[in-house]
């Protein structure tokens, strides 16, 4: 009677571990659907109630993460910038935060325009439009810090230090 109850439960383990696997692999192959043509190796992590949930993949040697509210929109994402669009930003990191439309509206990242790699902060309006743009100054050592506004039909101004971009 032992021996048939461990056989039984046995059975029951590897039927709940099979369909664990198959869950998994569906989960898996419906994220990568969506990144096939980018992204070389793929991991995501969804539930019943959040099917968007984490994704990260690494795309050409670069890893990006996205995290998905339950309502499917984009969230977070974070992640290295490749080489494409040649602005020196190459293996630097970036950080977004984006609103319940799924429009980016804060961005922290490291610019390399200027050689010296330096922090910026920008802040979008509902528009896409930057609107608050602060960091340490883009050339030369001295990386002192500038703080810029946009936008209210008066252009740019800045309110501490100067932003210039990098010739």
């Amino acid at each position: 009677m032992h021996k048939k109850n461990a056989r039984i439960g046995l059975a029951l383990i590897a039927f709940i571990g099979g369909m664990a696997v198959n869950a998994l692999f569906q989960i898996s192959s419906a994220a990568a659907s969506l990144f096939s043509h980018a992204c070389g190796g793929l991991y995501a992590v969804t539930d019943n109630i959040n099917t968007s949930g984490v994704e990260s993949c690494v795309m050409q040697g670069y890893s990006v993460q996205n995290i998905y509210g339950k309502d499917g929109k984009l969230r977070i994402q974070n992640g290295i910038y490749s080489k494409s669009g040649g602005r020196g930003e190459e293996n630097l990191s970036f950080f977004g935060l984006y609103d319940n439309r799924g429009q980016l509206r804060l961005l922290f990242r490291l610019d390399g325009l200027g050689g010296n790699e330096s922090p910026l902060i920008i802040m979008k309006d509902t528009g896409g439009r930057d609107r608050v743009i602060m960091g340490l100054d883009l050339r030369g050592n001295e990386q002192n810090a500038f703080l810029r506004q946009s936008g209210n039909g008066k252009g740019s101004q800045d309110i501490v230090g100067q932003f210039a971009m990098p010739r």
